[in-house]
């Protein structure tokens, strides 16, 4: 299945009232924005990407599949390393 696919199915599989903490914790390629449209995490802007990672970091939420799918998505693009403090 190619990326627009992917992405047709799962706009199509998603209810439209999911909570954002459970499409965070089932999809790691994908992002829901608060408009809720749903993004391809590697079609981002890599600002995007860093806003979505704090953003994700500040509401206890780094344990998700969207945080792993972002910071992975960083370590693609540019050899980034996720350090633990």
């Amino acid at each position: 299945m190619n990326k627009e696919q992917k992405r047709m199915w799962t706009i199509l599989s998603t209810p439209d009232d999911i909570d954002f903490r459970k499409f965070r914790e089932e999809h790691d390629e994908f992002w829901l924005n608060q408009k809720r449209e749903i993004i391809w995490v590697p079609g981002m802007a890599t600002s995007h990407i860093i806003s979505c990672i704090n953003l994700l970091e500040r509401c206890g939420q780094s344990d998700t599949k969207a945080y792993d799918g972002l910071c992975n998505e960083l370590i693609h693009r540019y050899g980034y390393k996720k350090v633990e403090i």
